[in-house]
Order: structure tokens, then sequence, then C-alpha cells
């Protein structure tokens, strides 16, 4: 079926193959504006949901549907991106690098270490497994043992509470 005939058709398992065909590229789309794996993955998930929401608009007359969503894909990175850039995340240090070279004063370190203990368990988990040991959203999801959704309020939630702690 073609793209089209599967929105107007839409059913749960159309959308799982529409989800298949193009979560790729709404991925593609998302890191090459957000330049941030984590912050694609997420985009992904929401362009998609929003996808399903707003099916009932999609008119066929007006374009296909690939064009419709690479435009939902381009728009909500570009609005993710803006949002990211006015909480200052692209001009912080990651916890990767933090090292004495990075805070090379005794009290920074301090407040780092005494930052961690402010992050309830979940959070902390959340920071050392995407932050410091790298892993994507989804693996920190298999790890840890909570939705997608979770795994991500836990991640954001601690780098904000981290900020806040070291601001």
């Amino acid at each position: 079926m073609s793209d089209e005939e599967l929105m107007i058709n839409l059913n749960e398992d159309n959308f799982g193959l529409l989800i298949d065909r193009y979560q790729r590229l709404v991925y593609t789309i998302a890191y090459r504006i957000t330049k941030d794996a984590n912050e694609a993955e997420g985009l992904v998930w929401h362009v998609f949901m929003e996808i399903w929401r707003k099916a009932a608009l999609f008119n066929q007359a007006k374009g296909n549907f690939k064009v419709w969503l690479m435009r939902y894909a381009y728009t909500r990175s570009i609005n993710r991106r803006e949002a990211l850039e006015s909480r200052k995340f692209y001009s912080t240090v990651p916890i990767e690098n933090w090292d004495s070279h990075s805070l090379p004063h005794y009290e920074e370190r301090l407040a780092v270490t005494e930052g961690l203990e402010f992050l309830s368990s979940r959070q902390r988990q959340a920071l050392e497994l995407i932050g410091l040991q790298g892993l994507t959203l989804a693996e920190a999801t298999k790890v840890m043992g909570f939705t997608l959704a979770a795994v991500r309020n836990y991640y954001f939630r601690g780098l904000r509470k981290m900020k806040e702690v070291l601001s």
C-alpha cells in the first residue's frame, strides 16, 4: 500500500508500517538539526505521536505523506534546538569531559559531587548510563527497566537539577 492509502485507512498496523518506513528519515532530520543522538531519538517519537494525533489533518490533495512528515520533523527539530539553545544546552561541558582540567577549582569539583547527591537514584543512574557510559536512551531503557518516556524524564530532570546546583 502507498503511504497515502495507509493514512486514509489508518490503524495501528498501518501506522506501524509508516513508522518502519520513515523512522530513519525522521531521525536523520532531527540529528542534523539538533546534533544530538538522544534528542533525535526523542524527536522521532514525538513526531510520530503528533502525526498519529493529527492524522485527520492529512490531505492527500495538498501533497504526499512523506513531505508532510518531513515538514513535521523539520519544524519540531528546529523548535527543540531553539529550546535547547535557550537553556544553554549546547554551551555546557559534557559530563564525560568533567575532569581536573575543565573544573580547575576544588570548590567546583566538590559542587559536582554534592550535586549528584541531590539527584534521585534513578536520575543519577540515567545520567551515569547516558552521560558517562554513552548509552542511548533506548539502551538505558533496557538497562533501567523503565519506559523510554520515564528514562528520558529521569535523565533530563537530573541534568536540570545538576545545572541548578552548579549555577
